[in-house]
């Protein structure tokens, strides 16, 4: 559809946007100037405060960051945590199951709540207890205040966040949010609606998964400032002794046996001095291939996914976990949306760290933000290593200060081409803890070379286009394949320029009935000009990928 998008308003059009200066009302033939954007720099000199005490801006890494709108409107189109999309409602109890599918899968990478940018790594469910059958769940399910310290004093050794989300909440419910990482502060939080302030409350439990209830069924949007221990995004491990790792329950007998077995062909043990034992499990574990072929199964799935060295990341995390419980070393496994890795506590901190196995995105991410430099690694990477940062935009292996050990941080692919529509993360029960408009984490089916989807089609219609940059841009329309809705759809929203370059300006999803409709803010960055307004789906595993005509 052509639109003109002027620093005023938009100008109707069936198809394409232009963005053009305004002329003087009083001057037509006057010299025309462009708007000068806020600046996020005089709200932090100013110590300018929004809704719920939080700052209009902070100073991180990344630059001067400005915060979200606490009173931006939601929509009942878009994906939310705890909407009837991802099926969630209280899941304290979600578990992990492992599994023998061990292709590379495709991920559709959503958009991240955090700014600046930490995707693929919203740390979503943590998993520390280990059953019998291998089903990993959490040892102290038990949900505690995670009360808002607006006394925390920013030092170098902090990283600091905004979180936006939007949040389906109801009485008596704790639903499941994502945090930055393990033992994250919240320093100041606000939920409202349509621009009315809502009471809320924030919870945790024994592996720092995080929750929020309200007191009302509504959508709200909680906004959020965060601040965290650099280390926790990974870095040196400072242990020496072994008796110098916190104490952890035991293994259930069964369990304890067969990671025996599995250290053994690792070739760690506890003789060895812990740095060392811990390096040679992320090495090997970060060594595992992705393969069409699922391993021999013998009845323990531990030990075929170790002994055979497949995996993705659900599957290295999971068997990383076991073992290093087995030594006595705390670790848990933690998911997002499309990727898992796993924490471990080294005396002092919980410490992230990513093994690999990341899967193939199709598509960009939504985000559009800076993105957070994360601590030099001190693992070493196998060439051809598809790492978690690799499903980032943007991703450079640079970045975070390379492995610091030399090695190449190839992000080529496995030689396995086979994929599967599953997330690289993780098979939950329960309930999925992602508000994926995509399908949920569980969600298991190959895909073959040929796309035998039918193919969607989709209309795109716009409303109310008086707006200007950093204003909205109504959409709606409707997605249907071989004649049927297409329901819970993520449909992307883009400009295209006269050179073909696009340039997403956001996401919405279908309903039931496979319609759209909401109000996209338009980006201030957005160039003057003419453009297309295009509408893009990858699909599901009903409704094959689509652009609007």
């Amino acid at each position: 559809m052509e639109m003109r998008l002027r620093d005023i308003a938009f100008c109707m059009g069936l198809g394409a946007l232009a963005i053009t200066k305004p002329a003087l009302a009083d001057q037509p033939s006057a010299t025309e100037h462009e708007l000068i954007s806020p600046d996020p720099r005089d709200d932090l000199a100013m110590h300018v405060v929004l809704d719920g005490d939080l700052p209009a801006a902070i100073e991180t890494r990344s630059g001067v960051l400005k915060a979200p709108d606490p009173r931006a409107p939601t929509s009942p189109s878009d994906p939310a945590f705890g909407s009837s999309v991802s099926s969630v409602q209280s899941d304290p109890g979600a578990k992990f199951t492992p599994d023998r599918d061990t292709r590379r899968p495709d991920v559709t990478p959503t958009a991240d709540p955090f700014t600046p940018s930490i995707a693929p790594f919203e740390r979503l469910a943590a998993f520390d207890q280990i059953g019998a059958d291998y089903t990993l769940s959490v040892e102290t399910p038990t949900t505690l205040p995670l009360a808002a310290r607006s006394d925390i004093a920013h030092d170098g050794s902090e990283e600091q966040f905004f979180a936006d989300l939007e949040v389906d909440v109801r009485p008596g419910a704790k639903v499941r949010i994502p945090s930055v990482g393990p033992d994250a502060r919240v320093v100041h939080a606000h939920a409202g609606v349509a621009g009315k302030d809502v009471p809320f409350r924030l919870w945790h439990d024994g592996a720092d998964n995080w929750f929020v209830e309200g007191f009302t069924r509504a959508r709200i949007r909680l906004v959020m400032e965060l601040t965290i221990a650099r280390g926790a995004f990974g870095g040196e491990i400072a242990v020496d002794k072994w008796n110098d790792f916190p104490a952890i329950s035991a293994l259930p007998a069964n369990v304890q046996q067969s990671a025996a077995i599995g250290a053994r062909q690792i070739g760690v043990s506890r003789q060895m001095p812990p740095r060392e034992a811990l390096k040679k499990l992320v090495s090997y574990f970060r060594s595992f291939a992705d393969s069409k072929d699922p391993p021999t199964t013998t009845g323990d799935i531990y030990l075929d996914l170790t002994t055979s060295k497949k995996g993705v990341c659900r599957h290295r995390a999971f068997a990383f976990v076991v073992t290093a419980r087995s030594l006595g070393i705390p670790a848990r496994m933690i998911v997002s949306e499309t990727h898992a890795w796993v924490e471990v506590h080294d005396a002092k901190a919980w410490r992230r760290i990513d093994l690999g196995g990341a899967g193939h995105a199709t598509r960009e991410p939504t985000t559009s933000g800076p993105r957070f430099q994360t601590p030099p690694d001190p693992f070493a990477w196998p060439s051809n290593a598809n790492r978690g940062e690799d499903l980032s935009p943007n991703a450079s292996h640079a970045s975070n200060g390379g492995n610091g050990n030399g090695e190449n941080n190839g992000n080529s692919s496995s030689s396995s081409s086979s994929a599967s529509s599953s997330s690289s993360a993780t098979t939950m029960s329960s309930a999925s803890p992602a508000a994926s408009a995509s399908g949920s984490i569980g969600t298991t089916a190959s895909t073959s070379s040929k796309d035998e989807r039918p193919t969607s089609k989709i209309t795109l219609d716009l409303g109310d286009v008086d707006t200007r940059r950093g204003g909205t841009l109504k959409v709606s329309g409707k997605v249907t394949a071989d004649g049927d809705a297409c329901a819970s759809l993520v449909v992307d929203i883009f400009f295209r320029d006269a050179k073909h370059h696009e340039v997403s300006i956001g996401s919405v999803a279908t309903d039931d009935k496979g319609a759209y409709a909401s109000s996209i803010v338009v980006p201030e960055s957005v160039p003057v000009g003419d453009y297309d307004v295009i509408a893009h789906t990858t699909g599901d595993t009903h409704c094959g990928a689509g652009i609007s005509d």
